[in-house]
């Protein structure tokens, strides 16, 4: 009897290529997760953004999808996978470009908004500085385009002793509060008193990210001014809308800026060394004062403080205390002047005779009848060269006289009480 034997099999087996499995996996990888991410970003309301190396994993996927195809092809058919390999280039493909596009559409949105919100030539942050040359209320415009909007309040910028009261409070150890540490900034300083004469060009944004609920853009920008240029980066953060028909509104971050190729002009070199000189003159008060020197002037002549303005506290500690000292009859010997590290940075202003004065910040620390230091106070003095100054001529290294100074008048700014010993 013949055996029986089963017919041949047409069908053979042909292993996948690994090339195709794992491009596919890189694919499904890198879509899953901006598939999910998508997904819970509208049911959060809140955009989504991965770092910039995630597209890598995109194009990772593409090209070894793409070599899996070559491998399926070239193995002469004894290698399956040419649809895995296609899928995994096309999903690779759709989601790289099109998170790509989402990404990069922002980016260009957000610049565009940042840039105007620091730039527009009727409210931006830098023009309200330019315009605070002549116009102090400006100023307090400027500042508050600092703050969260949600943080500003409706004080009117032109109303100096409401600003004060809002946003000098002291802070910890009495340091400066923010509408002093603003003023003093060494950016705002250079860009208000060049006025006009600033220039400010744009030269893109240096990067951006999503954090807590807020885009974060920083801008770039080479800033020439009489004194300087240099190449600044300036942070502005957003404010997104919380209800419908809101827009989004920025503010500067003025703890997130730097700048580099710092370089001064020869005027910019002058007035470096004629603000020293201003500076050791001040360091040198509390010796006049105390040897009782003839040049320093007395109290009712300094005195420009507007103490009604004052609280109460301060009136009380600060101004019977700096009467005595610079009347000469303060007796106790139980205070003395601490240079204030702000004072590298000062405000100053030429008058119609070309002498320059200088505004600098002092700390007055006053002590009682047992020698026990309890109180700080704030005093802003003025130091004025007594002839016309000329920085370009101050700036050459050739030259090395030096103006004389005098003390042109003083405020009383507040008072710290404490517990120093």
């Amino acid at each position: 009897m013949a055996e029986i034997q089963d017919p041949p099999s047409d069908v053979v087996y042909r292993p996948l290529s690994a090339l195709a499995v794992t491009g596919f996996a890189l694919s499904c990888l890198f879509g899953g997760v901006v598939l999910l991410s998508a997904a819970i970003a509208v049911f959060q309301g809140a955009p989504f953004f991965f770092p910039n190396w995630t597209l890598f994993l995109a194009a990772a996927g593409f090209v070894v999808s793409w070599c899996g195809l070559s491998d399926v092809r070239n193995s002469e058919g004894t290698k399956a996978g040419q649809k895995l390999a296609t899928y995994g280039m096309w999903m690779s493909l759709i989601c790289g470009i099109g998170y790509f596009a989402y990404s990069y559409s922002t980016g260009l949105a957000l610049s565009k908004q940042a840039m105007d919100f620091l730039l527009n030539e009727q409210d931006g942050f830098f023009t309200h500085l330019r315009k605070s040359r002549d116009n102090p209320a400006e100023l307090n415009r400027a500042f508050l385009l600092t703050l969260p909007p949600a943080d500003r309040g409706n004080v009117n910028p032109a109303d100096e002793a409401k600003m004060v009261k809002a946003f000098d409070k002291a802070g910890k150890d009495d340091a400066p509060g923010n509408l002093t540490r603003f003023r003093g900034d060494q950016l705002v300083l250079a860009v208000r008193k060049a006025g006009g004469s600033v220039t400010l060009e744009p030269l893109g944004i240096s990067g951006w990210k999503h954090e807590q609920h807020s885009y974060h853009v920083t801008c770039l920008f080479r800033m020439k001014t009489p004194e300087a240029s240099a190449e600044i980066g300036i942070t502005v953060r957003s404010a997104e809308p919380e209800a419908e028909g809101q827009g989004r509104q920025w503010f500067v971050d003025m703890t997130n800026y730097n700048h580099k190729l710092y370089q001064r002009t020869v005027y910019g070199e002058g007035m470096s060394k004629l603000r020293m000189l201003a500076i050791g003159f001040e360091q040198n008060l509390e010796t006049a004062i105390r040897e009782k020197h003839d040049n320093i002037g007395n109290f009712a002549q300094l005195d420009k403080t507007d103490w009604e303005r004052l609280d109460p506290q301060s009136h009380q500690l600060l101004k019977p205390r700096l009467q005595g000292i610079f009347d000469r009859t303060d007796t106790s010997m139980v205070w003395h002047f601490q240079p204030a590290k702000e004072h590298m940075i000062t405000d100053w202003e030429f008058d119609a005779q070309g002498r320059i004065t200088f505004i600098m910040p002092l700390y007055l620390v006053l002590g009682d009848s047992k020698a026990q230091f309890a109180t700080r106070g704030e005093v802003s003095l003025a130091v004025q060269s007594k002839s016309a100054v000329d920085p370009e001529r101050f700036g050459s290294p050739e030259v090395t006289d030096r103006p004389e100074w005098e003390l042109k008048f003083l405020k009383a700014v507040r008072a710290n009480p404490g517990n120093r010993k």
